[in-house]
């Protein structure tokens, strides 16, 4: 019965790891929203505890399915058209919703938003879970970003 939607094992894979990076970006897009309907002022750290750190329970088997996404678009042009609609659809507004929160922060604390749109959004953890004892801490990537955020609030 499965595969009279799916054709094959293959089909079901692709639609399940496709909805799983659908969920993950809208979630992204919600927590800027979340963070713009916010009526107190937004700071720099309100803005990296929105976003999702490497490590949590269950994080390495979400970075093993988050990791199948390019593998699968190589794979699969079924695949590649589906997620290549989906982020052409759903970039724009989260841009948009980054740069938004960007201009609420103090003007000290406004840095380059592609350090989300482009950096954070594409990162593999695969090869950080990889590392087993020596992978980055939850404390160590936040401030990492605060740092990287800092950095680079003069150059955009």
């Amino acid at each position: 019965m499965v595969y009279r939607r799916f054709v094959d094992r293959d089909g079901l894979i692709d639609a399940t790891v496709a909805h799983f990076y659908e969920i993950r970006i809208a979630r992204g897009i919600a927590r800027a929203t979340e963070l713009l309907g916010r009526p107190e002022g937004i700071r720099l750290h309100d803005v990296v505890d929105a976003l999702p750190l490497p490590n949590y329970e269950g994080s390495e088997q979400v970075h093993e399915l988050m990791s199948r996404v390019p593998a699968l678009a190589v794979e699969n042009s079924t695949f590649a058209i589906r997620i290549r609609r989906f982020l052409h659809d759903v970039t724009p507004e989260f841009e948009g919703l980054i740069g938004q929160v960007v201009q609420r922060l103090p003007e000290n604390e406004r840095f380059d938003p592609r350090i989300i749109t482009v950096f954070v959004m594409n990162q593999n953890w695969i090869f950080n879970d990889l590392r087993g004892p020596h992978r980055i801490s939850n404390e160590e990537y936040r401030q990492f970003l605060l740092q990287l955020m800092a950095d680079s609030q003069y150059r955009h």
